[in-house]
Protein backbone atom coordinates (compact mmCIF):
# COMPACT_ATOMS: atom_id res chain seq x y z
CA UNK A 1 0.00 0.00 0.00
CA UNK A 2 1.18 3.21 -1.12
CA UNK A 3 0.64 5.93 1.33
CA UNK A 4 -0.63 9.13 -0.33
CA UNK A 5 0.83 12.37 1.13
CA UNK A 6 0.06 15.88 0.77
CA UNK A 7 2.92 17.62 -1.74
CA UNK A 8 5.03 20.26 -0.25
CA UNK A 9 6.98 22.97 -2.91
CA UNK A 10 10.22 21.93 -3.51
CA UNK A 11 13.14 23.70 -4.94
CA UNK A 12 12.59 24.96 -8.40
CA UNK A 13 15.05 23.29 -11.04
CA UNK A 14 16.21 26.07 -13.60
CA UNK A 15 16.89 23.56 -16.50
CA UNK A 16 12.92 23.80 -16.45
CA UNK A 17 13.17 27.40 -17.41
CA UNK A 18 15.70 26.45 -20.57
CA UNK A 19 18.57 27.62 -18.88
CA UNK A 20 22.10 25.76 -19.41
CA UNK A 21 25.65 25.92 -18.18
CA UNK A 22 28.50 25.91 -20.31
CA UNK A 23 31.09 22.88 -19.45
CA UNK A 24 33.48 25.02 -19.77
CA UNK A 25 33.21 27.92 -16.63
CA UNK A 26 31.84 24.80 -14.37
CA UNK A 27 34.48 23.65 -12.02
CA UNK A 28 35.10 23.30 -8.03
CA UNK A 29 35.60 26.82 -7.35
CA UNK A 30 31.86 28.00 -8.62
CA UNK A 31 30.90 25.44 -5.68
CA UNK A 32 30.77 27.46 -2.01
CA UNK A 33 30.16 25.17 1.02
CA UNK A 34 28.80 27.25 4.04
CA UNK A 35 25.72 27.67 4.88
CA UNK A 36 22.82 30.08 4.82
CA UNK A 37 23.96 32.71 7.61
CA UNK A 38 27.15 32.35 6.63
CA UNK A 39 26.46 32.77 2.98
CA UNK A 40 25.15 36.11 4.11
CA UNK A 41 27.89 37.51 5.16
CA UNK A 42 30.05 36.00 2.18
CA UNK A 43 31.62 39.53 1.56
CA UNK A 44 32.54 40.15 4.90
CA UNK A 45 34.39 37.13 5.51
CA UNK A 46 36.07 36.99 2.37
CA UNK A 47 35.32 33.73 0.84
CA UNK A 48 37.41 32.36 -1.94
CA UNK A 49 34.75 31.84 -4.38
CA UNK A 50 34.39 32.81 -8.11
CA UNK A 51 31.00 34.47 -9.30
CA UNK A 52 30.04 34.50 -13.27
CA UNK A 53 28.90 37.16 -15.29
CA UNK A 54 27.14 36.42 -18.22
CA UNK A 55 24.52 37.92 -21.02
CA UNK A 56 21.45 36.96 -20.52
CA UNK A 57 20.93 36.95 -24.63
CA UNK A 58 23.79 34.59 -24.74
CA UNK A 59 22.65 32.04 -22.10
CA UNK A 60 24.21 28.47 -22.39
CA UNK A 61 24.29 27.39 -19.28
CA UNK A 62 23.75 23.36 -17.86
CA UNK A 63 21.69 23.61 -14.60
CA UNK A 64 21.69 19.60 -14.15
CA UNK A 65 20.18 19.27 -10.63
CA UNK A 66 20.66 23.16 -9.47
CA UNK A 67 18.08 24.70 -7.72
CA UNK A 68 17.36 28.44 -7.58
CA UNK A 69 16.81 29.44 -3.98
CA UNK A 70 16.59 33.32 -3.99
CA UNK A 71 18.08 36.38 -5.31
CA UNK A 72 19.40 39.74 -3.56
CA UNK A 73 21.28 42.26 -4.79
CA UNK A 74 21.10 41.43 -8.72
CA UNK A 75 22.40 37.81 -8.09
CA UNK A 76 20.99 34.86 -8.51
CA UNK A 77 21.16 31.90 -5.46
CA UNK A 78 21.71 28.57 -6.51
CA UNK A 79 22.32 25.03 -4.65
CA UNK A 80 23.51 21.46 -6.07
CA UNK A 81 23.18 18.88 -3.33
CA UNK A 82 23.52 21.07 -0.42
CA UNK A 83 25.83 23.34 -1.38
CA UNK A 84 25.74 26.80 -2.10
CA UNK A 85 27.22 29.10 -4.93
CA UNK A 86 25.72 32.31 -6.80
CA UNK A 87 25.39 34.02 -10.14
CA UNK A 88 25.93 37.24 -10.83
CA UNK A 89 23.93 38.84 -13.52
CA UNK A 90 26.08 42.18 -15.00
CA UNK A 91 22.27 42.79 -17.67
CA UNK A 92 19.52 45.08 -17.24
CA UNK A 93 17.63 41.56 -18.21
CA UNK A 94 18.23 40.32 -14.03
CA UNK A 95 14.52 41.03 -13.95
CA UNK A 96 13.38 39.50 -16.34
CA UNK A 97 14.54 35.94 -15.14
CA UNK A 98 13.62 36.88 -11.41
CA UNK A 99 10.28 37.59 -13.29
CA UNK A 100 10.37 34.19 -14.81
CA UNK A 101 11.80 32.15 -11.92
CA UNK A 102 8.58 33.97 -9.76
CA UNK A 103 5.98 33.26 -12.25
CA UNK A 104 7.45 29.88 -12.62
CA UNK A 105 7.59 29.20 -8.77
CA UNK A 106 3.51 30.56 -8.41
CA UNK A 107 2.38 28.39 -11.44
CA UNK A 108 4.28 25.27 -10.17
CA UNK A 109 2.49 26.41 -6.36
CA UNK A 110 -1.29 26.82 -8.14
CA UNK A 111 -0.52 22.86 -9.11
CA UNK A 112 0.33 21.81 -5.72
CA UNK A 113 -2.81 23.18 -4.22
CA UNK A 114 -4.77 22.20 -6.76
CA UNK A 115 -3.67 18.84 -6.28
CA UNK A 116 -3.49 18.70 -2.76
CA UNK A 117 -6.70 19.77 -2.55
CA UNK A 118 -8.04 16.80 -4.93
CA UNK A 119 -6.37 14.86 -2.73
CA UNK A 120 -7.74 15.64 0.46
CA UNK A 121 -11.18 15.24 -1.03
CA UNK A 122 -10.47 11.53 -2.29
CA UNK A 123 -9.42 11.09 1.59
CA UNK A 124 -12.52 12.33 2.93
CA UNK A 125 -14.58 10.33 0.29
CA UNK A 126 -12.91 7.52 1.75
CA UNK A 127 -12.98 8.12 5.11
CA UNK A 128 -16.71 8.81 4.85
CA UNK A 129 -16.93 5.22 3.07
CA UNK A 130 -15.07 3.85 6.17
CA UNK A 131 -17.39 5.04 8.29
CA UNK A 132 -20.37 3.74 6.96
CA UNK A 133 -19.58 0.51 6.26
CA UNK A 134 -18.80 -0.07 10.37
CA UNK A 135 -22.57 0.53 10.59
CA UNK A 136 -22.64 -2.45 8.92
CA UNK A 137 -23.19 -5.23 11.79
CA UNK A 138 -21.10 -8.07 9.31
CA UNK A 139 -18.30 -5.57 8.17
CA UNK A 140 -17.92 -4.45 11.83
CA UNK A 141 -17.45 -7.92 13.38
CA UNK A 142 -14.94 -9.09 10.96
CA UNK A 143 -12.92 -5.71 11.13
CA UNK A 144 -13.00 -6.06 15.13
CA UNK A 145 -12.77 -9.75 14.87
CA UNK A 146 -9.41 -9.86 12.77
CA UNK A 147 -7.97 -7.13 15.72
CA UNK A 148 -8.20 -10.10 18.32
CA UNK A 149 -7.41 -13.15 15.91
CA UNK A 150 -4.39 -11.43 14.71
CA UNK A 151 -3.38 -10.07 17.49
CA UNK A 152 -3.31 -6.75 16.39
CA UNK A 153 -2.05 -5.24 19.58
CA UNK A 154 -0.41 -1.87 18.48
CA UNK A 155 -2.32 0.90 16.23
CA UNK A 156 -3.19 -0.10 12.77
CA UNK A 157 -0.54 2.33 10.66
CA UNK A 158 0.27 1.91 7.21
CA UNK A 159 2.73 -0.73 7.73
CA UNK A 160 0.24 -2.83 9.06
CA UNK A 161 -0.92 -3.31 5.17
CA UNK A 162 2.65 -5.17 4.49
CA UNK A 163 1.85 -8.32 6.21
CA UNK A 164 0.15 -11.46 4.57
CA UNK A 165 -2.90 -11.25 7.19
CA UNK A 166 -3.89 -8.02 6.27
CA UNK A 167 -4.08 -8.91 2.54
CA UNK A 168 -6.86 -11.59 3.81
CA UNK A 169 -8.97 -8.62 5.34
CA UNK A 170 -8.94 -6.94 2.22
CA UNK A 171 -9.73 -9.27 0.13
CA UNK A 172 -12.98 -10.21 2.59
CA UNK A 173 -13.85 -7.37 2.43
CA UNK A 174 -13.75 -6.45 -1.22
CA UNK A 175 -16.26 -8.22 -2.08
CA UNK A 176 -18.96 -6.21 1.19
CA UNK A 177 -17.54 -3.06 0.46
CA UNK A 178 -18.58 -0.43 -1.90
CA UNK A 179 -17.04 -0.62 -5.53
CA UNK A 180 -13.85 1.53 -5.28
CA UNK A 181 -11.10 2.59 -8.08
CA UNK A 182 -8.64 0.99 -7.00
CA UNK A 183 -6.52 -1.82 -4.56
CA UNK A 184 -4.95 1.27 -3.27
CA UNK A 185 -8.28 3.15 -2.34
CA UNK A 186 -9.41 -1.01 -0.58
CA UNK A 187 -6.58 -0.80 1.49
CA UNK A 188 -6.87 2.73 2.73
CA UNK A 189 -10.70 2.39 3.54
CA UNK A 190 -9.76 -1.05 5.14
CA UNK A 191 -6.94 1.04 7.27
CA UNK A 192 -9.05 3.44 8.43
CA UNK A 193 -12.01 1.29 9.49
CA UNK A 194 -9.39 -1.00 11.83
CA UNK A 195 -7.75 2.44 13.08
CA UNK A 196 -11.53 3.39 13.43
CA UNK A 197 -12.80 0.56 15.89
CA UNK A 198 -9.31 -0.49 16.89
CA UNK A 199 -9.71 1.68 20.44
CA UNK A 200 -13.37 -0.02 20.86
CA UNK A 201 -12.17 -3.19 20.33
CA UNK A 202 -9.39 -2.70 22.91
CA UNK A 203 -11.26 -0.62 25.71
CA UNK A 204 -14.26 -3.83 25.32
CA UNK A 205 -11.09 -6.39 26.15
CA UNK A 206 -9.83 -4.05 29.11
CA UNK A 207 -13.14 -3.64 30.19
CA UNK A 208 -13.64 -7.27 30.40
CA UNK A 209 -10.79 -8.39 31.84
CA UNK A 210 -10.42 -5.01 34.42
CA UNK A 211 -13.23 -3.20 34.30
CA UNK A 212 -14.65 -4.23 38.04
CA UNK A 213 -12.00 -1.99 39.54
CA UNK A 214 -12.74 1.00 37.77
CA UNK A 215 -16.59 1.01 38.24
CA UNK A 216 -16.72 4.05 40.46
CA UNK A 217 -13.70 5.84 39.36
CA UNK A 218 -13.82 8.47 36.90
CA UNK A 219 -10.58 10.54 36.99
CA UNK A 220 -7.23 10.15 35.79
CA UNK A 221 -5.04 10.45 38.74
CA UNK A 222 -7.19 8.06 40.86
CA UNK A 223 -7.87 5.03 37.46
CA UNK A 224 -4.07 5.43 36.99
CA UNK A 225 -3.07 4.46 40.29
CA UNK A 226 -5.87 1.76 40.25
CA UNK A 227 -4.04 0.56 37.08
CA UNK A 228 -0.47 0.19 38.70
CA UNK A 229 -1.95 -1.48 41.46
CA UNK A 230 -2.80 -4.44 39.41
CA UNK A 231 -0.53 -7.05 40.01
CA UNK A 232 -1.51 -9.11 36.52
CA UNK A 233 -0.87 -6.40 34.26
CA UNK A 234 2.83 -5.51 32.27
CA UNK A 235 2.44 -2.16 33.61
CA UNK A 236 4.84 -0.43 31.37
CA UNK A 237 3.82 -3.18 28.15
CA UNK A 238 2.85 -1.22 25.19
CA UNK A 239 -0.22 -3.60 24.57
CA UNK A 240 -1.24 -3.18 28.41
CA UNK A 241 -0.53 0.79 27.65
CA UNK A 242 -2.93 0.89 24.79
CA UNK A 243 -5.71 -1.41 26.52
CA UNK A 244 -5.59 0.98 29.02
CA UNK A 245 -5.19 4.27 26.74
CA UNK A 246 -8.56 2.98 24.59
CA UNK A 247 -10.42 2.48 27.82
CA UNK A 248 -9.61 5.67 28.96
CA UNK A 249 -10.77 7.07 25.34
CA UNK A 250 -14.00 5.47 25.65
CA UNK A 251 -14.92 6.49 29.28
CA UNK A 252 -13.64 10.02 28.20
CA UNK A 253 -11.40 10.32 30.73
CA UNK A 254 -8.80 11.21 27.86
CA UNK A 255 -10.20 13.46 24.85
CA UNK A 256 -10.01 11.89 21.58
CA UNK A 257 -7.28 12.93 19.25
CA UNK A 258 -3.88 11.44 18.02
CA UNK A 259 -3.79 8.19 19.30
CA UNK A 260 0.45 7.88 19.55
CA UNK A 261 -0.01 10.86 21.85
CA UNK A 262 -2.54 9.92 23.95
CA UNK A 263 -0.62 6.58 24.28
CA UNK A 264 2.48 8.49 25.86
CA UNK A 265 0.34 11.01 27.63
CA UNK A 266 -1.06 7.75 29.55
CA UNK A 267 2.29 6.17 30.18
CA UNK A 268 4.46 9.34 31.12
CA UNK A 269 0.76 9.63 34.08
CA UNK A 270 1.57 5.43 35.01
CA UNK A 271 5.45 6.31 35.10
CA UNK A 272 4.66 9.37 37.60
CA UNK A 273 2.61 7.25 39.98
CA UNK A 274 4.99 4.32 39.73
CA UNK A 275 7.69 6.49 40.88
CA UNK A 276 5.94 8.39 43.99
CA UNK A 277 4.50 4.73 45.15
CA UNK A 278 8.58 3.50 45.06
CA UNK A 279 9.30 6.52 47.10
CA UNK A 280 6.52 5.79 49.72
CA UNK A 281 7.68 2.11 49.89
CA UNK A 282 11.22 3.54 50.51
CA UNK A 283 10.51 5.77 52.85
CA UNK A 284 8.25 3.34 54.59
CA UNK A 285 10.96 0.67 54.31
CA UNK A 286 13.97 3.41 56.13
CA UNK A 287 11.78 4.40 58.36
CA UNK A 288 11.21 0.52 60.00
CA UNK A 289 13.10 -0.13 63.16
CA UNK A 290 15.64 -2.42 62.89
CA UNK A 291 14.25 -4.73 65.61
CA UNK A 292 11.04 -5.22 63.40
CA UNK A 293 12.70 -5.64 60.00
CA UNK A 294 14.46 -9.15 61.38
CA UNK A 295 10.66 -10.65 61.00
CA UNK A 296 11.03 -9.21 57.16
CA UNK A 297 11.26 -12.29 54.63
CA UNK A 298 13.88 -11.33 52.14
CA UNK A 299 14.40 -12.67 48.38
CA UNK A 300 17.53 -14.52 50.17
CA UNK A 301 14.75 -16.17 52.45
CA UNK A 302 13.13 -17.16 49.52
CA UNK A 303 16.06 -18.92 48.00
CA UNK A 304 16.47 -21.11 51.14
CA UNK A 305 12.76 -22.44 50.84
CA UNK A 306 11.94 -25.45 49.46
CA UNK A 307 9.30 -25.74 46.36
CA UNK A 308 6.27 -26.62 48.92
CA UNK A 309 6.95 -23.42 51.42
CA UNK A 310 7.35 -21.32 48.34
CA UNK A 311 4.30 -22.09 47.18
CA UNK A 312 2.62 -21.67 50.44
CA UNK A 313 4.36 -18.18 50.79
CA UNK A 314 3.14 -17.03 47.84
CA UNK A 315 -0.38 -17.92 48.78
CA UNK A 316 -0.31 -16.32 51.88
CA UNK A 317 1.49 -13.23 49.87
CA UNK A 318 -1.51 -12.94 47.53
CA UNK A 319 -3.82 -12.91 50.59
CA UNK A 320 -1.88 -9.51 51.97
CA UNK A 321 -2.77 -8.43 48.67
CA UNK A 322 -6.76 -9.14 49.08
CA UNK A 323 -7.14 -12.35 47.00
CA UNK A 324 -8.60 -15.38 48.16
CA UNK A 325 -6.03 -17.72 47.77
CA UNK A 326 -6.26 -21.55 47.48
CA UNK A 327 -3.19 -23.93 47.03
CA UNK A 328 -3.84 -27.28 44.84
CA UNK A 329 -2.85 -30.69 45.51
CA UNK A 330 0.54 -31.25 45.24
CA UNK A 331 -0.03 -34.17 43.41
CA UNK A 332 -2.22 -33.81 39.89
CA UNK A 333 -2.45 -30.00 39.94
CA UNK A 334 -2.78 -29.93 36.39
CA UNK A 335 0.04 -27.22 36.22
CA UNK A 336 -1.64 -24.80 39.15
CA UNK A 337 -0.22 -24.23 41.99
CA UNK A 338 -2.70 -21.25 43.58
CA UNK A 339 -5.64 -20.34 42.29
CA UNK A 340 -6.62 -16.50 43.13
CA UNK A 341 -10.26 -15.56 43.46
CA UNK A 342 -10.63 -11.19 43.42
CA UNK A 343 -13.13 -8.85 41.86
CA UNK A 344 -14.75 -11.86 39.89
CA UNK A 345 -11.44 -12.99 38.18
CA UNK A 346 -9.53 -16.81 38.91
CA UNK A 347 -6.48 -16.74 38.02
CA UNK A 348 -3.90 -19.64 38.35
CA UNK A 349 -0.43 -19.13 39.97
CA UNK A 350 2.25 -21.74 39.40
CA UNK A 351 5.43 -21.34 41.55
CA UNK A 352 8.91 -22.21 40.76
CA UNK A 353 11.78 -21.81 43.77
CA UNK A 354 14.53 -22.38 41.17
CA UNK A 355 17.88 -22.09 40.84
CA UNK A 356 18.29 -21.15 37.51
CA UNK A 357 16.05 -19.10 35.03
CA UNK A 358 12.59 -20.85 34.56
CA UNK A 359 11.86 -22.47 30.73
CA UNK A 360 9.01 -22.25 28.59
CA UNK A 361 7.77 -25.40 29.29
CA UNK A 362 6.22 -24.10 32.74
CA UNK A 363 4.53 -21.53 30.31
CA UNK A 364 2.96 -24.62 28.45
CA UNK A 365 2.17 -26.17 32.26
CA UNK A 366 -0.22 -23.18 33.07
CA UNK A 367 -1.54 -22.53 29.43
CA UNK A 368 -3.25 -26.07 29.70
CA UNK A 369 -3.75 -25.81 34.06
CA UNK A 370 -5.95 -23.12 32.67
CA UNK A 371 -8.02 -24.88 30.37
CA UNK A 372 -8.45 -27.48 33.03
CA UNK A 373 -9.36 -25.52 35.58
CA UNK A 374 -11.50 -22.55 33.66
CA UNK A 375 -9.27 -20.26 34.90
CA UNK A 376 -9.31 -16.12 32.90
CA UNK A 377 -5.68 -15.58 33.53
CA UNK A 378 -2.26 -17.26 34.42
CA UNK A 379 1.12 -15.78 36.65
CA UNK A 380 4.53 -17.40 37.04
CA UNK A 381 6.40 -16.75 40.13
CA UNK A 382 9.62 -17.34 40.42
CA UNK A 383 12.90 -15.91 42.57
CA UNK A 384 15.14 -16.08 39.48
CA UNK A 385 14.15 -15.14 35.68
CA UNK A 386 13.21 -16.44 32.88
CA UNK A 387 14.00 -17.51 29.47
CA UNK A 388 13.68 -15.38 26.55
CA UNK A 389 11.35 -18.22 25.04
CA UNK A 390 9.59 -18.73 28.21
CA UNK A 391 9.16 -14.78 28.36
CA UNK A 392 7.73 -14.73 24.21
CA UNK A 393 5.62 -17.85 24.78
CA UNK A 394 4.01 -15.94 28.09
CA UNK A 395 3.36 -12.75 26.22
CA UNK A 396 1.61 -14.55 23.38
CA UNK A 397 -0.70 -15.98 25.88
CA UNK A 398 -1.34 -13.39 28.09
CA UNK A 399 0.70 -15.42 30.78
CA UNK A 400 1.98 -12.68 33.79
CA UNK A 401 5.77 -13.37 34.95
CA UNK A 402 6.76 -12.08 38.13
CA UNK A 403 10.93 -12.56 38.01
CA UNK A 404 12.81 -12.21 40.93
CA UNK A 405 12.79 -8.14 40.74
CA UNK A 406 9.47 -8.25 40.54
CA UNK A 407 8.98 -10.55 43.55
CA UNK A 408 11.50 -8.41 45.51
CA UNK A 409 9.17 -5.61 44.82
CA UNK A 410 5.91 -7.29 46.13
CA UNK A 411 7.77 -8.24 49.59
CA UNK A 412 8.83 -4.73 50.32
CA UNK A 413 5.31 -3.63 49.62
CA UNK A 414 3.07 -6.72 51.49
CA UNK A 415 5.62 -7.60 53.80
CA UNK A 416 5.91 -4.75 56.34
Amino acid sequence: MTEEKLLEPEPLELENLGFKFDDKPVYGSLVVYIDRLDFLYKYEKRYDSRTIYFDFEKISLNTENFAYHGAYDRTLIICREGAYCEIYCNHSDFEKIINQLNLFKEYRGIAIAKKNQELIKKNQKLKRISESSLSNAEIKTIVSNYIIEFDITSYPTITNSENASFNLLTDILCKKLPPLNSKNELETVTLQMLQIIYIDVLSDIFNSEYGDFFSEIDDLPHMIEKYINIDTIYHLDDYSLNKLTSYLISRSVLSKGDYACLVQQTKDSVLEMLYRKQVELTEKKLATSKASAIEIITIHDIDLMTGSEFEHYIASLFKKMGYKSQVTNLSGDQGIDIILEKANQKIGVQTKCYSSSVSNSAIQEVVAGLRFYGLSKGIVVTNRGFTKSAIELAKANNIILWDREFLKQKLEEFSL
